[in-house]
């Protein structure tokens, strides 16, 4: 007997609510005495106000390092200007590549960078406050064709990413996106759903649903190794969750691919973020402070000893609300309070002769428990659980890695990391029944309850990394990249699922339970790639690779080649190409199912065998440049999936579908036979932030099919079909040293996918048969999604510290957006579960001193 189907009409029940869509757990931290907030907001905003009369000139100084773009080495001797000031201001890079400029006035200014041999580069308005000093990381290119006495007109291509690897489908995004952009909430996730191609429609989540695929073909990648979820809250085997990890104040400029990406980047299907890790103040400790309703957060970084190079940097974070309880205050949520708390940490140790040394490391907790309530109806006692379950939910991550890197001379460098990750999560769900009786009008006595475990899961991964890259540089036309990763894992996977028969006549339960996972397992994974770029001539690279793929556990393999090429035809022109083999691991628990055979009555693994997820992924994209800090892109794609598993009986089940929920469904008897098919056109109109000011309007149309071992082709859950994004924004300076921002965005896509029921559903339920009609999985839409946010924030700039109050305003047409539609059957109608529809507000303070 396979418990399968029970489990999972146990978890579409529990998790349908936990939390429910209509009271999240990011809207429990937006919404509570949201009033409150706002006028205690405000009143911190006045008080501001005090600071513009302030007018006296107000200074701090620009920091940074300028290397090589290939082989990250330092350029020596490199020019450095500041170009936003009356008064010429300059100096040249020393024999570590560093550079300072000091005393200069806080505000925004635009750097040039020239270097013989090397085109010029621009770094426009980037934002110096007094608080803290500004560190640039400046990466030159080096010219194929090296020219004599010729000008050539400085331009930074912000939207091409910092990997010179990646010629198609990737771009750059700053640390100060994530904050300035509305909506986004200082979460690189919920940042990037603003690019073309990606969709996130579930309000109370971050998971990125790149060009129609399951959130789960993302790579999370931070400083080289791959990484667990990095939140909080998070399933093992999805990647995304409620509050991010990541802290945007240590995190550097970084890049996000959609597609094609170059071999380096393996294990995924769908795309790939490519984080960094900044370092440390070298030179002077500098502290920073926040509190906002996702979190009380203190940071400190500086050297270790002053004059040296080794620096260090840390911040904490603990949940607001978590706070708030333990010291007696009321925090509106009943007993449901989100636990969560995160530290981040780097320590760079440079030395003169054996190389560079970084140690860094996210470790992050989380908790959350929803009681049943012991009333006929809800009550203020718990206002987010349901009446018929309780359900504890926990995840925990802790992620280090040691790297050390070494330059054999200019133009060899190795990097080599050892990384250890353990993360984990578990889900406790007890199902309560109640039996009232009624005394008179409006009063009810409980006569008696029974209660018994639903499901109780415990998923733990420690993963060993050991990663090595090779690069040399031939010459300015030939880059040479191999590597290799090789990953142990220590997996520990448990989950029961217990069923109870109630038997009216005696009054008594019957509980049998399942052990759907019990296992104890080691598996390695084996990658091995290498990549060549050549530069025909400045404006024409092409980047070919292949990667290889091993998994050690059931000794399948794959070999897969990529290939890009980018052409800038004309001075503002640019066109590309781009091909990838693309593989990745099904959820590693799939491998582990266990369910019962009933001719030989003995408990086996039918998943154990299954292969790879392939993906083949063809990009051609256009870059038109139309004047200085506007771009305009439009990109074509068409995603060919196979090896996708599925049910080995008729069904339509494929793993695609996976990956956007609290959990993983335990599948049994799958088989790589499945397909899966995604395409689209994406448009990108962007003015990057200049003159006060910045716009981006992207749109995208898409396809995303999938066909199951049932023959037939149907619609993914993600394919909504087109999602359009408008965002801008928009500074005011005040007096000096002070600045107003106003920023707005506004979503619109399409609907979710749902099932219909057959038109007899009647018949079929009253023969306890499966009533909705699977030949038909998603053919229906709800209405679209739409979603307009607003940010307001005030930056105060004083002499030896800065200050910034925000007020972040969600959803301020209060729009209906679905969130999930199931099928009445005592209405006989489709009822909707909506996302929270009221506005939301969200304030922060920070102090940089």
């Amino acid at each position: 007997m396979n418990y399968l189907l029970v489990k999972d009409v146990l978890k579409q029940d529990y998790f349908l609510n936990f939390p429910p869509a209509n009271q999240s757990l990011t809207v429990m931290l937006f919404n509570n005495h949201c009033v409150g907030k706002l006028i205690v907001t405000v009143l911190f905003f006045l008080l501001a106000i005090q600071g513009f009369s302030q007018q006296t000139a107000i200074t701090q100084n620009i920091r940074g390092v300028v290397i090589d773009q290939d082989t990250k080495v330092p350029l020596i001797g490199a020019t450095v200007e500041l170009l936003s000031i009356p008064d010429y201001k300059g100096v040249v890079t020393n024999g570590a590549g560093n550079f300072i400029l000091e005393d200069v006035p806080v505000g925004r200014h635009t750097l040039r960078f020239r270097y013989l041999g090397y085109k010029e580069t621009l770094r426009s308005d980037v934002l110096l406050s007094s608080g803290k000093e500004l560190f640039l990381r400046v990466e030159l290119e080096e010219r194929v064709e090296q020219l004599d006495e010729v000008v050539i007109k400085s331009y930074t291509e912000k939207e091409r990413p910092i990997n010179e690897m990646a010629l198609v489908g990737a771009r750059s995004f700053t640390v100060e996106e994530t904050e300035r952009f509305a909506g986004s909430l200082g979460d690189v996730a919920r940042l990037v759903s603003n690019y073309a191609g990606v969709t996130s429609q579930n309000d109370s989540r971050n998971d990125i649903i790149i060009r129609g695929n399951s959130p789960m073909g993302l790579l999370w990648r931070l400083d080289g190794i791959a990484i667990p979820n990095p939140n909080h809250f998070g399933q093992l085997g999805t990647t995304g969750g409620p509050i991010g990890m990541l802290n945007n104040n240590l995190l550097a400029n970084s890049d996000f691919y959609t597609g094609a990406f170059p071999a380096e980047f393996s294990n995924a299907l769908a795309g790939a973020f490519d984080l960094r890790m900044r370092s440390g103040n070298s030179q002077k400790r500098e502290y920073v402070a926040q509190v906002g309703l996702n979190g009380f957060e203190a940071g400190v970084e500086g050297p270790f000893l002053k004059g040296k190079s080794a620096s260090y940097l840390a911040n904490y974070r603990y949940s607001t609300l978590a706070l708030m309880h333990d010291i007696g205050l009321p925090t509106g949520t009943g007993d449901a309070i989100p636990y969560y708390q995160d530290l981040s940490f780097k320590l760079d140790l440079p030395t003169d002769n054996i190389g560079n040394f970084s140690l860094f490391g996210i470790m992050g907790k989380s908790n959350i428990d929803f009681q049943p309530s012991r009333e006929p109806e809800s009550t203020e006692n718990n206002t987010y659980s349901s009446a018929e379950q309780s359900t504890d939910y926990g995840s925990d991550l802790i992620t280090t890695g040691l790297t050390h890197k070494y330059y054999f001379n200019k133009k060899t460098s190795l990097r080599t990391t050892l990384s250890s990750q353990i993360s984990s999560s578990g889900v406790d769900i007890d199902r309560y029944q109640f039996y009232w009786q009624q005394e008179d009008a409006g009063n009810y006595t409980l006569e008696n309850e029974f209660s018994f475990p639903a499901v109780d899961n415990t998923y733990r991964e420690w993963k060993t990394t050991l990663a090595s890259h090779l690069k040399y540089k031939t010459n300015a036309k030939n880059i040479i990249q191999a590597g290799f990763y090789y990953d142990h894992y220590n997996l520990s996977y448990q989950e029961i699922v217990d069923t109870a028969h109630y038997d009216s006549n005696d009054s008594t339960h019957t509980v049998k339970r399942f052990k759907t996972l019990d296992q104890e397992e080691m598996l390695q994974l084996y990658r091995i790639y290498g990549q060549w770029l050549h530069k025909f001539t400045d404006d024409v690279s092409m980047n070919l690779g292949l990667n290889y793929m091993h998994l050690g556990y059931n000794q399948t393999k794959v070999l897969e080649p990529r290939a890009s090429l980018r052409w800038k035809f004309a001075q503002k022109h640019a066109f590309s190409l781009g091909y990838g083999w693309h593989s990745q691991l099904p959820p590693r628990m799939l491998y582990f199912v266990r369910s019962n055979d009933e001719k030989s009555n003995t408990i086996i693994k039918t998943n154990k065998n299954l292969d790879f997820i392939y993906s083949q992924h063809y990009v051609a994209g256009y870059d038109y440049l139309p004047a200085p800090h506007w771009r305009i892109k439009l990109e074509t794609y068409y995603q060919d999936l196979s090896n996708v598993p599925v049910e080995q009986q008729t069904s339509n089940y494929s793993v695609l579908n996976e990956g956007v929920n609290f959990f993983i469904s335990l599948m049994d008897s799958l088989e790589n036979t499945g397909t899966g098919e995604n395409y689209g056109a994406e448009l990108t109109i962007e003015k990057f932030l200049s003159n006060n000011y910045y716009m981006l309007l992207t749109g995208s149309l898409f396809e995303s099919t999938y066909t199951g071992s049932n023959n037939l082709a149907h619609n993914t859950i993600f394919n909504t079909n087109f999602v359009v994004n408008m965002l801008g924004g928009y500074e005011f300076e005040i007096g000096n040293s002070n600045r107003i921002t106003l920023d707005i965005r506004t979503v619109w896509g399409g609907g979710k996918r749902y099932t219909p029921v057959h038109d007899n559903w009647q018949e079929l339920e009253a023969r306890d048969e499966d009533i909705y009609n699977r030949d038909k999985s998603y053919s229906r839409q709800s209405k679209d999604y739409f979603r307009l946010d607003f940010r307001i924030g005030f930056k105060q700039n004083n002499k030896n510290f800065s200050q910034e109050w925000a007020l972040d305003l969600g959803n301020l047409t209060q729009h209906k957006n679905v969130f999930d539609v199931y099928f009445d059957t005592d209405t006989g109608q489709y009822d909707r579960v909506y996302q929270q529809n009221v506005a939301a507000f969200m304030a922060l303070y920070r102090i940089n001193f």
